[in-house]
């Protein structure tokens, strides 16, 4: 198995599903939902308590690991920003901005310390279900990518989601896209969650031509809820 060599521990912004009622820890509070809906990664304008997070760049980011802030590196621009598209969830109002260098960023989820024990996690392996929305200007072509690891307590990988990259000609439709992905039956020994994504533009455009995200989520799924 390949290993994961991981950043600094990250502060996180989760809204999970409510677990059993046997669970022997505290769950995290419903107030961090936004409309009571899935736990959102830092997204830059989920809501009221997101856009608190986000009121400048340096906020919107701390929540996450840079890992490549190529070009004029990353930015946070209001939807739908120049030659962009309205967003279908009016509560998301920021996106993060790509440049013409490679931008990459993740997040790691510690289940444990979110309130998904071990036995939780070994025995029941409740799904895990990502999500991700890009998009690009309709004025500059972009590339986008995604890879989502679930690791052991040593970093070790267990299973991962990580399709081909995206690239979006100039002149596209702007019109954003949702990646989703379910984990399923991925065995004993799941302790962490690797998210990361990023890209560029594909014109080399000085600014902030690249690929938009928003509303990065991770929902666990106990299968009483299925």
């Amino acid at each position: 198995m390949s290993h994961f060599f991981p950043p600094t521990p990250l502060r996180l912004f989760l809204r999970f599903p409510s677990l059993p009622v046997y669970s022997p820890q505290p769950l995290p509070p419903l107030s961090w939902a936004v409309g009571g809906r899935r736990g959102a990664l830092s997204s830059p304008g989920a809501g009221p308590e997101q856009q608190l997070e986000a009121e400048n760049l340096s906020e919107g980011l701390d929540s996450w690991e840079i890992l490549k802030n190529g070009g004029d590196g990353w930015r946070i621009e209001t939807i739908p920003g120049d030659y962009g598209r309205a967003f279908h969830d009016l509560q998301i109002q920021k996106y993060f901005v790509t440049s013409y260098g490679q931008c990459k960023k993740s997040q790691i989820i510690d289940l444990k310390q979110e309130g998904y024990w071990e036995e939780l996690m070994d025995v029941i392996q409740p799904d895990i279900e990502i999500k991700d929305w890009y998009a690009a200007r309709q004025d500059c072509g972009c590339q986008y990518e995604l890879c989502v690891q679930l690791l052991s307590k040593d970093y070790i990988v267990r299973q991962q989601f990580c399709p081909e990259v995206v690239i979006i000609e100039q002149w596209s439709d702007a019109q954003w896209t949702e990646v989703t992905h379910t984990f399923k039956n991925y065995g004993p020994g799941v302790r962490y969650i690797c998210f990361q994504h990023g890209g560029k533009d594909t014109q080399f455009w000085a600014g902030w031509y690249g690929v938009r995200l928003t509303d990065s989520s991770v929902a666990i799924l106990p299968e009483e809820l299925m």
